[in-house]
């Protein structure tokens, strides 16, 4: 009896190393595939738009800051050349999110997952600093549009919006510059 209790413990521990040994390691392989799809998507739209996106973001950063922005065409074009300019680089930076979003599902990564998470608040972050802008310029364009034709502007309203909106900007900024640093020293761990 003693050794039929023996054995059925042997053989309850040697399921269980059976089932713990996949999970020591982990799904390592499947999240470097996942972190590879993702940073080479990245490394693509880094090639392929740095540059441009690069020079629109200064171009109306020194425009609005400079008060070069007094008509609502102006303000129309320069949101028009970042829709243009970023476009296609939103559509692939999601892209490099879903590879990301994957490794969320893996056992026994959590150093690929720390990664993935810091690379999607990048992500999260340029394209919301984007769609900000965009969306301010256009906020922009009306107001004035309305002033051009005669109509009451809130100044306060606008001042206050343009406090917010630059506030914001440097928030996100900075908080692209955090955890893109922060991600690659952790990619420099994987």
């Amino acid at each position: 009896m003693k050794r039929y209790f023996v054995m059925v413990v042997a053989l309850c521990l040697a399921i269980a190393m059976v089932v713990a040994l996949p999970g020591c390691g982990g799904d390592t392989g499947r999240a470097k595939e996942y972190i590879n799809n993702a940073n080479k998507i990245i490394e693509d739209i880094e090639a392929d738009s740095d540059e441009i996106q690069k020079e629109q973001f200064d171009t109306i950063f020194t425009e609005l800051a400079g008060g070069e922005v007094t008509s609502s065409a102006k303000a129309e074009e320069l949101a028009d050349g970042l829709t243009d300019a970023t476009e296609k680089s939103l559509k692939t930076a999601s892209e490099a999110k879903a590879e990301l979003e994957k490794v969320a599902s893996l056992e026994g990564v959590e150093d690929y997952k720390e990664y993935a998470k810091l690379r999607i608040a990048v992500i999260d972050d340029i394209t919301t600093l984007i769609e900000d802008t965009e969306k301010y310029l256009k906020d922009l364009a009306e107001i004035l549009t309305a002033a051009e034709a005669g109509q009451p502007v809130d100044l306060a309203k606008v001042e206050s919006d343009s406090t917010a909106f630059f506030t914001k900007v440097q928030e996100l900024q900075e908080s692209i510059k955090e955890n893109g640093e922060a991600a690659d020293a952790l990619q420099d761990e994987l």
